[in-house]
């Protein structure tokens, strides 16, 4: 069994920064001292187009939940305080985007390929 020596104190210690709430050590992020709520469901909001603080946390209060605000039309989302036709509309767009059929497909292969031939290795040994 090896043992680690203890950190001296005149060193730096790490610091662990999830969503805000600052951790000493990794064994201190647990399932449970991460709280998924409210904030979570703003956090996510906040990363669609035209959805700052202002927008999030009036999408939060009326829906409930990020999904649901994700789920919800833009008939639904323009009767949230703040959202106007346009900013529902860039919403929606940006949830129901889609790459064009079969270019990720072509990136994957074009990936694979290209790390077959940096790792010296032949196709036939990727099966």
């Amino acid at each position: 069994m090896v043992c680690e020596p203890e950190m001296p104190q005149e060193y730096a210690r790490p610091i662990f920064v999830v969503e805000g709430d600052v951790f000493k050590t990794r064994s201190q992020i647990t399932p449970q001292s991460l709280q998924v709520g409210p904030d979570t469901a703003q956090f996510l909001l906040e990363g669609l187009p035209g959805c700052g603080p202002k927008t999030a946390k009036p999408l939060v209060s009326t829906f409930g939940s990020a999904l649901a605000a994700f789920n919800a039309s833009v008939d639904e989302l323009c009767k949230v305080p703040g959202v106007g036709k346009k900013t529902a509309e860039r919403i929606r767009d940006a949830l129901t985007w889609q790459a064009p059929t079969g270019t990720w497909k072509l990136s994957l292969a074009a990936d694979a390929a290209s790390t077959r031939r940096s790792s010296g290795r032949k196709s036939e040994d990727c099966r």
